[in-house]
C-alpha cells in the first residue's frame, strides 16, 4: 500500500486529479558495476551491495516492478487518470493518451 493513499483518498473528493510519472529506464534495473554502497533515504541506513549478483539485480527489478504495480492499482482505486512518461520517450505521445482518457 503506498504510503501517500490516505492524502489521495481525501484529495480526490476535492480535486480532479491527474498523474504524470516521469521516469528515467535506468533508474528501473541495478547495473552490473561490482560492488556499491546505497543509502535508505528516510533512515540514512548505508549497505554495500553486489550489482554483480544476478540475484540481486532480478531482486532489484521484481521490487521496482511490485511497486509500479502497487501504484497503478492505488490511482485505479481512486480513479486517478494517470500516464508514465520514459525520459528517452515521446512525451507527446504518452501526453495525448492521458488527454484522450480525460
Amino acid at each position: 500500500k503506498p504510503r501517500y493513499e490516505e492524502a489521495l483518498k481525501i484529495a480526490v473528493n476535492r480535486h480532479d486529479i491527474s498523474v504524470v510519472s516521469v521516469y528515467d529506464p535506468r533508474e528501473r534495473e541495478l547495473p552490473d558495476v561490482g560492488f556499491i554502497r546505497i543509502s535508505d533515504a528516510e533512515t540514512g541506513k548505508e549497505e554495500w551491495v553486489d550489482t554483480s549478483s544476478k540475484s540481486v539485480r532480478r531482486y532489484f527489478v521484481d521490487w521496482n516492478n511490485k511497486i509500479q504495480a502497487a501504484t497503478q492499482q492505488c490511482l485505479r482505486k481512486y480513479k486517478v487518470d494517470s500516464v508514465s512518461i520514459a525520459t528517452n520517450g515521446d512525451y507527446v505521445k504518452g501526453l495525448i493518451a492521458l488527454f484522450n482518457k480525460r
